[in-house]
């Protein structure tokens, strides 16, 4: 295997669009959004209902290293575009594109093929596409529901303290990086527990960018099983 040139495997380290956009996003907003992924990866995109026109959008990568740098440069190239034109961008002007931006020719028009299937996906999506309102006028950021309207999963959850939530997080964070990777245990910090269902992890340094996603996708699935079905696990950005 050749060795990734020094330009793309900065920008592997240091991705600028990396991230996942969530129904927070949505609602702060007034935008929809829309995801689609495969294998390779996802994107998640952020869409003016009126316009179609993309005015954020984020990429997690599952596949190998150099997946990173083909989402970072499409995120690039969508981001303030019209849905239609961006998911109609070939992977010929996006190989130029890259070769461009990198100064080198190490990415093959092949590395791009996994980009039609998401591409195609993200715009069967917009017709369906959801709109998060704001909060109500007078009740600005998040507000926890009130215990009447509580399901039996928000009642064993919600109520609980913050310290209580960090302990149950952590645990869990700690259960899954025993039974479902090869990582050190202290390989994955919690960082924050924000508006009871947003928990945010921080990586050290040493675990593989290509492993990150999917890692985090194991946290947040047991999330579900343990805590709150609807709890999101993001990954901290510097």
């Amino acid at each position: 295997m050749n060795t990734i040139p020094a330009n793309i495997l900065n920008n592997i380290k240091k991705p600028q669009s990396r991230g996942k956009l969530t129904s927070i996003d949505s609602s702060e907003t007034g935008f929809g959004l829309i995801d689609a992924g495969n294998a390779e990866g996802k994107v998640y995109c952020l869409i003016n209902p009126k316009t179609k026109i993309i005015e954020n959008v984020r990429f997690l990568s599952y596949g190998k290293l150099e997946t990173i740098s083909i989402l970072d440069l499409f995120c690039e190239q969508i981001k303030s575009s019209h849905i239609e034109a961006a998911c109609s961008l070939n992977t010929t002007y996006l190989k130029e594109k890259a070769d461009e931006k990198f100064n080198c020719d190490y990415l093959q028009i092949e590395n791009f093929s996994f980009l039609k299937n998401i591409q195609e996906n993200l715009l069967n999506a917009v017709p369906n596409m959801v709109i998060t309102p704001p909060p109500e006028k007078g009740k600005e950021g998040y507000r926890r529901k009130d215990k009447k309207d509580m399901n039996e999963d928000d009642l064993k959850w919600l109520p609980l303290t913050a310290p209580e939530k960090i302990t149950r997080c952590e645990n869990v964070i700690s259960e899954t990086l025993k039974n479902k990777t090869d990582l050190p245990g202290d390989s994955i910090k919690l960082y924050n527990v924000q508006k009871d269902l947003q928990v945010i992890i921080e990586y050290d340094n040493n675990v593989e960018l290509s492993k990150r996603a999917l890692v985090t996708a194991f946290i947040q699935e047991n999330m579900h099983s343990n805590c709150h079905p609807q709890i999101q696990v993001t990954e901290r950005q510097s």
